[in-house]
């Protein structure tokens, strides 16, 4: 069996061991770690092509969004990981506030401002407080970002004026449900009612 012997160094052979190691780290952090945070990102998407009826979701697990009932927007059936639930408005006919209900915790989706698609406040469950939702640039429904009692989440179109697919990141597994659920849900509602075609 050969023997590997590391070069000479004045400083010896523990000198040695120790910069290969401190270089195999830099290697890491340099290239992989920033490759294994790009695989953290989620998505939303049609699961069949130009239906807006049933969504694929993958934020902080994997499952599913889709209408209870046929061409009934109003109210969702979700599975995400282990868990499962509903979204439906709160009142009907009123797409401003809706009510998620998640393994065994509810969450109000709300619009900050009356007739004002742009920013979203999400409440209740075990969130210690209101987390902001909102539209990253002004009048551009395709990029979302979380402030507030919340993680870093943003939410965007994978290409561009495609709303049939979006990117989520920051929704890894352990993410607080209710957070995950809106990042999902948002985007579908802004496929659905900020971009053409909409469902009458």
């Amino acid at each position: 069996m050969s023997h590997v012997s590391l070069p000479a160094s004045r400083y010896g052979t523990d000198f040695a061991v120790n910069c290969i190691m401190k270089k195999a780290l830099c290697v890491f952090t340099l290239f992989l770690f920033p490759l294994a945070m790009i695989a953290q990102d989620g998505f939303v998407r049609e699961r069949y092509s130009n239906d807006v009826s049933e969504w694929s979701v993958d934020v902080g697990g994997s499952g599913e969004i889709r209408t209870r009932y046929n061409n009934d927007y109003t109210e969702w059936a979700v599975s995400l990981g282990s868990n499962s639930g509903t979204i439906r408005e709160r009142f009907s006919n009123d797409r401003s506030e809706w009510i998620i209900d998640i393994g065994d915790e509810t969450y109000d989706l709300r619009m900050r401002y009356s007739n004002d698609n742009s920013e979203w406040i999400l409440s209740g469950g075990n969130l210690p407080g209101e987390v902001d939702i909102h539209e990253r640039y002004s009048n551009d429904a395709g990029e979302w970002t979380m402030s507030g009692n919340a993680p870093a989440v943003d939410m965007h179109l994978r290409y561009s004026n495609d709303y049939t697919e979006w990117v989520v990141s920051g929704c890894a597994e352990g993410t607080n449900r209710g957070i995950c659920v809106a990042a999902a849900f948002l985007p579908i509602y802004a496929s659905l009612y900020l971009s053409p075609p909409k469902p009458q």
